[in-house]
């Protein structure tokens, strides 16, 4: 069975799963981890996304259509700082957001079973 399978199946066993088991005024949340495509390290310690290419910073190899493409370039001429990657790999960003969801949830009077 290759991984995509497999992802698909663990999905519709848990839907089953809630769907047969809970009653309807439960709530389920389903937590995931973000994909890492990092290699040689940490994102903030040395490593590189290994799915990135650096923006195409020679004018006259831009396509004068579409207009994204004269908008990236004056973004991206005069940048000192390194790419942030948050185009796809979103550094943190997946962990605040479940971080915030969780902090609502308590605030709505949701707990754990314990």
């Amino acid at each position: 069975m290759d991984v995509m399978e497999a992802f698909r199946r663990s999905h519709n066993t848990l839907k089953l799963w809630v769907t047969e088991k809970l009653d309807e005024k439960s709530h389920v949340f389903f937590r995931s981890y973000s994909p890492v495509h990092f290699r040689d390290g940490e994102w903030n310690k040395g490593g590189y996304c290994s799915t990135s290419n650096e923006p195409e910073t020679d004018y006259w190899k831009l396509e004068p259509e579409p207009l994204n493409n004269q908008i990236i370039f004056e973004k991206t001429i005069n940048r000192n700082a390194p790419q942030d990657y948050s185009h796809c790999c979103l550094p943190r960003v997946p962990d605040t957001w479940n971080q915030l969801l969780y902090a609502q949830l308590l605030a709505m009077g949701f707990r754990t079973k314990g």
